[in-house]
């Protein structure tokens, strides 16, 4: 899952949380927009087109090249039809391909082109070095218990 897509879930989190201290509530809110207010540059999903729904198949992909249509569906919880959809877009762009599954003639077998690789890479290292940034000023200990404290709000997938 995307720093994106996190933060978004965990924005909505708080926001649906009632005993949530309304003044951390406020500072967390501030810390999203800041987050996105960090760079001059165009981040890659402006600069290519990608949808943060798009994103995340890309994300997926990255990490899983060769998985079925099928992975996708029960990944991200939505019905094949949904996913075939999103595939079609992401093909049509020449970011993924969709070939015969050799050991399931009924499958899909995914992998990101050439193309969807380097955008994948680029988003990847613009996320890192915006991370690294954020991240900086705070000492091992505060990283460590950062990471605690993210786990703890952000549910297992």
């Amino acid at each position: 899952m995307t720093l994106n897509i996190k933060i978004k879930h965990v924005y909505y989190l708080l926001r649906q949380t009632n005993y949530m201290d309304s003044q951390l509530n406020q500072r967390f809110q501030d810390f999203l927009i800041r987050i996105h207010q960090m760079d001059d540059a165009l981040a890659p999903l402006e600069t290519h087109g990608i949808s943060p729904a798009q994103l995340g198949y890309l994300d997926f992909l990255h990490k899983n090249p060769g998985c079925k249509q099928s992975d996708l569906a029960d990944v991200f919880g939505f019905k094949p039809a949904s996913i075939s959809t999103m595939i079609s877009t992401l093909e049509d762009k020449g970011l993924l391909t969709r070939t015969m599954h050799l050991l399931d003639g009924r499958a899909w077998q995914l992998a990101l082109t050439p193309k969807g690789q380097k955008i994948s890479e680029e988003i990847i290292d613009f996320r890192t070095k915006r991370i690294e940034r954020l991240l900086e000023n705070l000492t091992q200990e505060e990283k460590e218990s950062l990471t605690t404290l993210l786990d703890k709000a952000l549910p297992k997938q």
